[in-house]
């Protein structure tokens, strides 16, 4: 079973992301190999930035 086979819904989005692909004997996938970059913490710290700011300019009317 090929990968556009096993997850069809999802191969035209995944399948640019993969830098390299290793095929076995019979042309199905055996392996691949992605190179991304984790960006979780980079967004949840600008949020959090962005919050403490809020907070920064509404703690002259709390006081």
């Amino acid at each position: 079973m090929t990968l556009k086979e096993a997850w069809p819904e999802a191969y035209d989005i995944v399948m640019p992301l993969y830098d390299a692909q290793f095929f076995k004997s019979d042309s199905t996938v055996w392996a691949l190999i992605v190179i991304a970059q984790e960006t979780t913490q980079k967004v949840l710290n600008a949020q959090r930035l962005k919050l403490l700011s809020e907070f920064k300019k509404q703690m002259p009317e709390i006081t």
